[in-house]
């Protein structure tokens, strides 16, 4: 949001006033720099500036709406592929992808243990997991 500078001059009520914003350090969506100045002069040439630097850091990971939960099936084709959802506090879309982790049980090939660990990230790469197990018996 915009608030402009107040000034005031003890002679001059017309001042000239420049107004600049620049954005730098531009990274990704959420992670920049803005510098605001403001510039008067009065009828004399006497003049002020005032410059205003915000830093706009987006360094919260996202959160997760939905993890699918733990479950038991009898057979590996049962397994199901659901996803999990997230969101992002600055408003961006988290991007949720997943990757399975399977321990074998030796003494019976047919069971197995299966992490499925979700990866929530954002549009500044912060990031956020959360786990499911899958057992196949």
């Amino acid at each position: 949001m915009l608030q402009w500078a107040t000034y005031s001059d003890l002679v001059d009520e017309n001042l000239d006033t420049i107004y600049t914003e620049v954005i730098s350090n531009l990274t990704c969506d959420n992670r920049y720099t803005i510098t605001r100045t403001w510039k008067i002069a009065d009828n004399c040439d006497n003049q002020a500036q005032a410059t205003q630097v915000i830093t706009v850091d987006d360094q919260i990971a996202p959160e997760f709406t939905y993890v699918p939960a733990d479950y038991t099936v009898e057979c590996a084709g049962d397994v199901m592929s659901e996803m999990a959802t997230a969101t992002d506090n600055c408003n961006s879309s988290a991007n949720v992808t997943h990757s399975d982790d399977t321990n074998i049980d030796s003494a019976c090939p047919g069971n197995r243990v299966i992490t499925r660990t979700f990866t929530a990230t954002d549009a500044c790469g912060n990031q956020s997991t959360a786990t499911q197990t899958i057992t196949v018996a």
